[in-house]
């Protein structure tokens, strides 16, 4: 397992925000739960979450701490510091294809259906687990992830 107890907390708060709503860890802190990661730490926990645009941020604000980022919608500090990219993808998103910010910035869900499909659990502690994407499923989203911005993700080639 590669997450901090702070990360680990921010993902219960998660949790409680949206209690009936599948989440999937994704990204690179999710490679810490099939591989030796201790050489590459990552900064946040790339987070995809069954909900609808019009539910998100929504009940997550509601909660005491959590902060949004002024100019990246996805993006949140818990209030224990773990930073968390959230990525909205219910139904109707999976549908379409993509995400719309409200700032216009655009964003491919394509392999966000693989990401729910094939989930595995994976214990955090003695009483908590989340879901993770399994590394197949991570490196079809890495390969999206760059065709959607090559010029910002050339590092997940």
């Amino acid at each position: 397992m590669s997450l901090t107890p702070p990360q680990i907390e921010a993902l219960d708060g998660i949790a409680r925000a949206w209690p009936r709503a599948k989440a999937v860890i994704i990204g690179a802190a999710a490679l810490g739960f099939y591989y030796d990661m201790r050489w590459r730490r990552t900064a946040d926990v790339d987070l995809v979450v069954a909900l609808e645009l019009e539910d998100f941020p929504g009940a997550l604000l509601d909660r005491p701490g959590w902060q949004q980022h002024p100019r990246k919608e996805h993006e949140f500090v818990s209030p224990t510091g773990a930073r968390v990219d959230l990525l909205p993808a219910g139904p109707k998103l999976l549908e379409a294809g993509t995400i719309t910010w409200a700032g216009g910035q655009v964003m491919s869900l394509a392999g966000m259906g693989l990401a729910f499909a094939h989930a595995e659990s994976h214990a955090l502690s003695d009483h908590r687990a989340a879901l993770v994407a399994p590394p197949p499923v991570l490196a079809i989203l890495k390969m999206v992830s760059y065709a959607d911005r090559p010029f910002e993700r050339e590092r997940d080639l």
